[in-house]
């Protein structure tokens, strides 16, 4: 399980019938608005897809043994709060692209190029100051 706080987030491993372990810090940072966790990368181990405080989307890959290490780092164009993240296949390349919110500038998509990397991030035109995504 991935909790995000105020020191980036933590995982607590599953340990079987209702347990988990004490929470480990992973790539702390500022508080996590938002916090995806999905298969980004195609190896069947879940990811996470946290914001920072500096306008960038991180997609943090499991290394399987309970960790997980930044690889890609997407970039608003513009500094801005992120407040929603989704993952959905936008292009139909079987490969989840990432949309967020970003208030002021509205919804901003990142296509997944495959092989841990992603496309700059780009205004989608759906308007201003989204908030909610489902």
């Amino acid at each position: 399980m991935a909790v995000g706080s105020d020191g980036g987030v933590d995982v607590l491993t599953n340990l079987g019938p209702g347990g988990f372990s004490a929470p480990v810090p992973n790539l702390g940072g500022s508080f996590s608005t938002a916090l995806l966790a999905l298969d980004m990368d195609g190896d069947r181990a879940v990811d996470l897809v946290r914001p920072d405080s500096s306008g960038h989307l991180l997609v943090l890959f499991n290394r399987g043994d309970g960790a997980f290490e930044e690889v890609a780092t997407i970039e608003s164009p513009g500094t801005s709060t992120f407040h929603q993240v989704v993952a959905v296949d936008l292009d139909g390349d079987d490969r989840p692209d990432l949309a967020f919110s970003a208030g002021v500038q509205g919804l901003l998509i990142a296509r997944n190029a495959g092989k841990r990397k992603f496309q700059p991030a780009v205004d989608s035109a759906a308007g201003k100051w989204i908030e909610e995504l489902a």
